[in-house]
């Protein structure tokens, strides 16, 4: 909730319009502008300006369950159910690259669709949806940028805003390259070899083993043999037997 806006989430629009000024400031520059359609960008994807934000019935006609509200100052929770993300960047001057996360992940957990908007639906809007489609479309900046500025024409990205976004980009290029994670996984693929070798080793063990006590058994019913050589030893010639029976 922006500090200046006292809305509660529990109030209706009328409501909140009665007890909050930043309300009825917002409430008035939308209807003054009237209601501006939203440009569709991706699939669940939508872009417009503060009038895009305005009427409830249009937002649930596109399925839109999340809205991000890219402005310094602006009251949220308009509308329930729908879920609000204030991004608090400042027209002139306001640092985008510290909120390029959190918006990427914002848009890629929505159920339905999601608006984004800022108070004309160009600049800041298009850097929240570029944020999405680097981290969660495999694109790269110009990539996006292209793709966005074709789905709505009025989309640009100053020179800061591209040098943010590079840096985004270049930040989850290390992270999906950190040494650690290769590390990681040299040492999980290590650690299968080992594990692997030592079943080797204890399954051959066990057919050594097993073979032993098969060569045993076969030795135990197996009857002694003398060699030829002692049994003749053993036998007396067979004069010498009759010589000691005639005696």
């Amino acid at each position: 909730m922006d500090k200046d806006c006292q809305c509660s989430p529990s109030n209706s629009l009328q409501e909140n319009l009665l007890a909050c000024q930043e309300c009825k400031r917002v409430h008035a520059k939308c209807l003054g502008l009237g209601y501006v359609p939203p440009d569709r960008i991706l699939d669940n994807v939508w872009i417009g300006g503060i009038a895009s934000s305005i009427n409830e019935a249009e937002l649930s006609k596109l399925g839109i369950d999340r809205v991000m509200i890219v402005m310094e100052k602006c009251c949220l929770n308009l509308f329930e159910p729908v879920e609000y993300l204030h991004v608090p960047v400042a027209t002139e001057g306001g640092d985008i690259g510290p909120h390029l996360n959190n918006m990427a992940d914002f848009i890629h957990e929505a159920n339905t669709g999601v608006l984004i908007f800022d108070s004309g639906g160009s600049k800041r809007s298009g850097a929240g949806v570029a944020a999405y489609m680097i981290k969660y479309k495999d694109c790269s900046v110009e990539e996006a940028r292209r793709h966005i500025e074709k789905q709505r024409s009025c989309v640009f990205f100053p020179r800061n805003y591209k040098a943010k976004l590079a840096d985004f980009f270049n930040s989850l290029k290390a992270v999906k390259k950190s040494p650690i994670k290769k590390k990681a996984a040299n040492s999980k693929e290590k650690k299968a070899k080992i594990l692997k070798r030592s079943k080797q080793i204890t399954d051959a063990n066990k057919d050594d083993i097993k073979a032993q006590g098969i060569e045993s058994h076969e030795k135990e019913d197996k009857p002694e043999e003398f060699p030829a050589s002692s049994k003749k030893r053993l036998c007396p010639p067979k004069h010498t037997v009759l010589r000691c029976i005639m005696q």
